[in-house]
């Protein structure tokens, strides 16, 4: 009797997809480079997702910057107006 074995991974494009489907990263074979491209598309996530929240904050503060600038300099006028 003739036997076929197919040997395959699930075409998943990260963890998220995984989960939905049922499937654990040890699903995956240990031989197989899915599992090191799940892991890769999930750390590049991460770093882009930190990368737009730093991005963010970077902005916010920018602003707070200029708002105690101008609250310095206004302070600055008044103790100003206030010594003459």
């Amino acid at each position: 009797q003739d036997v076929l074995l197919l040997m395959c991974s699930p075409l998943v494009s990260g963890l998220d997809e995984m989960m939905r489907q049922g499937l654990f990263l040890s699903d995956m074979p240990l031989h197989d480079m899915a599992r090191d491209y799940i892991l890769l598309a999930e750390q590049r996530q991460a770093e882009a997702g930190l990368k737009e929240r730093y991005e963010r904050l970077a902005a916010e503060l920018g602003v707070e910057r200029q708002r105690s600038d101008r609250r310095l300099r206004e302070l600055q006028a008044f103790i100003d107006t206030a010594n003459a």
